[in-house]
């Protein structure tokens, strides 16, 4: 952010009643501004409790709480000769902060803890600290540092249940005989899945009937789709759209109409969302290996481009040369975006919007050993006395209750913080 271009919406974030989203590039100053936001917050309320600031790393909340506390030290002396604006605002804000600390005996800088700046794990353990029961944790347990063996443990456990004879071991056999009786593979795609719960848990409690899960399921693949076409075209440069379409246009006429360009004819602009019309673009631009069909002899009538030799007629002929001849310079100038390449590429790869029966019947059985494995997690937690951060951030939800029907944790937090600062919220789960 330009400190002078800028310097309105800078002072507008300070606002204390308002709520703002700043966004600006790396070293432009936030995490500055979020210093002198707390700073105008220490002004108005009445403790230092009022305020909680959520950081992702310790040493980002390190580094937070020691710009305040050097900036409340600054208001205690001179400032000095060379300071700049950013500074002098600092200090003027950090003197009317140390009034307010001195009116109401807060000593902030004899008792910095105060300062209430945390990682959003320690606020999620300082949660479930406050509400042990409902948390679903007796004791306070350790965030364990190799998650991934608590994972194994549990998948173990519910591979296990297959010579148990329990309600899933049918869904356990389903899975297995997928994947070839390869237990070693199983595991792991239970042990990848259990270290992601916290994106796919919710679903699967929340949404019990086969075909809410069904039509949850086909919506994210839509999705996928849609987002990996929309990618395309987003990459595609505008300025050779035209030629594309000449080109695809004259490669459909030439080949079968079950050919993955036939439905490509009369084409007259990218096309939208149309999977077929796109891997007809992928086939004329890329070849099977996924590189560029920037070499005229790799492209041939299995592409829709005939050799000037299959004909008699020689305007022809040379019309056939030329059209080879456009698609290499096409694609050798495309070849200048590996990103466009990729995208292009993951086309060849998009699933299906429905599943197969077939399909289906994998799906439902890896849904219902998800709910398992996740069970058989938590009794390994217990038995650990660890948990992963994910584990502490739902937790920490279950001690707050849902948005309509609060616990008392929440109602009592809700009347006690006044403001909530994030830094990085990009990285928020």
């Amino acid at each position: 952010m330009n400190r002078v271009v800028d310097a309105d919406q800078r002072q507008q974030a300070l606002e204390p009643n308002g709520s703002f989203i700043v966004q600006a590039p790396a070293g432009s100053g936030k995490t500055g501004l979020i210093t002198q936001r707390f700073l105008v917050l220490l002004a108005r309320v009445n403790s230092p409790e009022e305020i909680i600031a959520i950081t992702f790393t310790r040493k980002a909340a390190a580094e937070m709480r020691d710009r305040l506390l050097a900036a409340l030290k600054l208001a205690t002396e001179p400032l000095p000769a060379d300071a700049d604006d950013y500074l002098q605002q600092t200090r003027d804000l950090a003197c009317v902060a140390l009034e307010r600390d001195a009116e109401l005996n807060w000593q902030l800088l004899n008792n910095p803890a105060r300062l209430r700046i945390q990682t959003i794990d320690s606020l999620c353990a300082s949660l479930t600290r406050q509400l042990p029961i409902m948390a679903r944790f007796g004791a306070q347990p350790a965030i364990s540092d190799d998650s991934d063996a608590l994972y194994r443990e549990a998948a173990q456990q519910t591979l296990a249940d297959l010579e148990r004879g329990e309600e899933w071991s049918p869904a356990i056999e389903h899975l297995l005989a997928h994947l070839d009786n390869n237990l070693s593979v199983a595991e792991s795609m239970l042990v990848q899945m259990l270290a992601k719960r916290d994106q796919w848990l919710r679903h699967l409690v929340s949404l019990r009937s086969e075909s809410e899960r069904r039509e949850l399921l086909e919506m994210a693949l839509q999705g996928v789709i849609d987002a990996t076409l929309q990618r395309a075209q987003r990459l595609f440069p505008s300025s050779h759209e035209s030629a594309l379409c000449e080109l695809l246009n004259f490669a459909a006429n030439n080949v079968n109409d079950d050919h993955a360009m036939a439905c490509c004819r009369e084409l007259t602009q990218l096309p939208d969302e149309d999977v077929a019309h796109w891997l007809g673009v992928v086939e004329l631009l890329l070849k099977q290996d996924g590189d560029w069909r920037t070499n005229a002899k790799g492209v041939t009538a299995k592409q829709g481009f005939p050799a000037a030799s299959s004909t008699k007629d020689k305007a022809q002929g040379e019309q056939f040369n030329r059209k080879k001849g456009a698609l290499v310079e096409l694609t050798t100038l495309l070849s200048e975006q590996p990103d466009l390449q990729q995208a292009l590429s993951d086309i060849r790869h998009l699933p299906g919007p429905n599943y197969s029966a077939e399909q289906w019947q994998i799906v439902e059985a890896m849904c219902e050993l998800l709910l398992v494995a996740a069970g058989h997690l938590r009794v390994v937690f217990g038995s650990r006395g660890q948990v992963d951060f994910s584990e502490m951030q739902q937790s920490a939800l279950v001690a707050l209750g849902e948005e309509d029907n609060p616990t008392d944790l929440a109602l009592s937090l809700d009347y006690k913080i006044q403001h909530l600062l994030v830094d990085e919220f990009q990285d928020t789960s």
